[in-house]
């Protein structure tokens, strides 16, 4: 699965912070995909631009592939 921002890098048009962070979720979707069931739960890091940020997330690839950049978020009650 290539991310929004394709091959060459992270999505545009969204904060640095959460441009990256949503890069290198794509990444583990990528692995994910390739090494896990379908249904299983897969660490995904918050997408919440908060710098210091370093919470992360269990979410099924579905779950993952259904989320709009920036929507992972590890804090209760925001995001997924």
């Amino acid at each position: 699965m290539k991310g929004a921002g394709g091959p060459a890098g992270p999505p545009f048009g969204l904060e640095p912070a959460v441009s990256i962070r949503r890069f290198v979720n794509d990444e583990i979707a990528s692995v994910a995909a390739r090494w896990g069931d379908e249904g299983a739960e897969f660490e995904f890091i918050c997408e919440c631009g908060e710098l210091r940020c370093g919470r992360f997330l269990k979410l099924t690839l579905a779950d993952y592939r259904a989320s709009a950049p920036g929507s992972v978020i590890g804090h209760a009650g925001d995001g997924l």
